[in-house]
């Protein structure tokens, strides 16, 4: 039994030899059953009683996992396990402050407040956002950095933190640990509850090639050139006209700015958030991209360039969407306060709208079927609509043609416009209703022509 537990303790010291990056059960940790463990605190020589009978209590069979300072959960085989085989622990700190994580390496439970990402807007400007809006006050003392850097003075912009440092990162590469302290509170009174170290990689530099990262990484830089780069943590992009050619991304947001724009070439990507950019503002080619999220701050286009393949789009604000192909598969547009206008050129297969959408389609736009849940506003081209909410409010614009749009009796639909609508599918007296407001819309169109 001793030597099995003194074998399991130097598995454990072996496998943490690494280098550290932000995820949610800290780096530097070991799970023995369901408690979980800061290596520091392993490491305590009054706290080897309790490591050592955590040990014996799991039994020979079952499994001790660490998680290295790469992020890297491991087995006490030394195999490289996935996450989702980590169970539900109550984890003590360094500090010896117990957080319970869900299983698979997931979120704090109960922990509503966290940082949601840390970025450098340029060379000496750090955005921090969290879960929650911050209370607006004077951070300075709140965020330290590793090196020779200081925060000079804070601000709180749309609930989240800028930073201001009081010199500019000069070189072209930073590599370092932003600290933010744990008593940084939400305007619903909740703190972080610990104190968060974010390990990043800064590029300010107009070229890279062939590098992998494990750590968060940010590009700063105008006109950046990336070429067969992979990135195994986040990846922020807020460099303006950058380039990304055969790259691997776990998880990237695109910002380069309100009239920005990023090309990009030959990329897998698991996960794309886009929250900034201009009308031309995404171009790809040539990509695999699992899950796309737009949620901008403009009416940022996602161009295709041929040759690209997006599995899931869910549309949280303004959007352009240009494709020659149907290469978005699902797209789901999602309700916000303000409307939401989504234009659309090209080839798109099946469309679900929630409330208080606008949807746009140009003239040479293919839509085959649009689901509407909540209320729409519809202009151009559609084949089929189909409104599944009896409490609905459509509102068809001029100009647009439906070749079959179903109804509930409930539904009020608003004829806007010259309109054409093939086929009407619906309670009979519904169907008449509608006929009767398309041709006073028509009638009144033709009218004011002949004036």
């Amino acid at each position: 039994m001793k030597v099995w537990v003194r074998t399991a303790i130097m598995m454990i010291s072996l496998m943490l030899i690494c280098s550290n990056v932000f995820a949610d059960i800290p780096n530097g940790s070991v799970v023995i059953g369901n408690k979980g463990y800061d290596i520091k605190y392993v490491n305590r020589t009054e706290n080897k009683e309790e490591i050592q009978e955590a040990i014996k209590s799991i039994g020979k069979d079952m499994k001790i996992y660490v998680k290295s300072y790469k992020g890297i959960w491991y087995d006490n085989d030394g195999e490289k396990v996935d996450k989702s085989l980590i169970p539900k622990v109550d984890y003590i700190s360094e500090e010896g402050k117990v957080i319970k994580y869900q299983s698979g390496d997931r979120d704090e439970l109960s922990q509503k407040f966290k940082v949601e990402n840390v970025a450098f807007l340029d060379t000496e400007h750090i955005e921090i956002i969290f879960t929650e809006p911050v209370l607006d006050k004077e951070y300075t003392e709140s965020i330290k950095l590793s090196g020779d850097y200081f925060v000079k003075n804070t601000k709180v912009e749309d609930g989240k933190i800028i930073a201001t440092l009081e010199d500019e990162i000069k070189s072209e590469i930073y590599e370092g640990t932003i600290t933010i302290s744990e008593d940084v509170m939400s305007v619903y009174k909740n703190t972080l509850g610990r104190e968060i170290k974010y390990d990043i990689y800064v590029i300010n530099k107009s070229k890279l090639s062939n590098c992998s990262f494990d750590k968060n990484v940010c590009i700063t830089s105008n006109g950046f050139k990336g070429n067969n780069l992979t990135f195994n943590g986040r990846l922020t992009v807020c460099g303006d006209y950058g380039i990304l050619k055969d790259c691997k991304i776990d998880d990237v947001l695109i910002k380069p700015g309100k009239f920005g724009s990023i090309s990009l070439i030959g990329v897998e990507v698991d996960k794309m958030s886009v929250l900034s950019g201009g009308k031309y503002g995404v171009k790809i080619k040539e990509c695999e991209i699992n899950k796309l999220l737009i949620n901008s701050i403009t009416d940022t286009g996602i161009i295709n360039l041929g040759g690209s393949k997006v599995k899931s789009t869910i549309i949280h604000s303004d959007a352009i969407l240009d494709t020659e192909k149907d290469i978005f598969e699902d797209i789901k547009i999602v309700s916000s306060k303000d409307q939401n206008i989504v234009k659309l050129r090209g080839k798109f297969n099946n469309i679900i709208t929630e409330d208080n959408i606008f949807i746009k389609a140009y003239y040479n736009a293919e839509i085959n079927a649009i689901v509407v849940k909540g209320n729409v506003r519809l202009e151009g081209p559609f084949s089929t609509v189909d409104i599944q909410d009896e409490d609905s409010i459509i509102e068809i614009r001029d100009g647009t043609e439906i070749k079959k749009l179903t109804v509930n009796e409930k539904n009020l639909v608003i004829i806007s416009g010259k309109t054409r609508i093939v086929h009407l599918e619906g309670p009979h007296d519904k169907i008449i209703e509608i006929n009767k407001a398309i041709e006073d819309a028509n009638r009144k169109a033709e009218n004011l022509n002949n004036e």
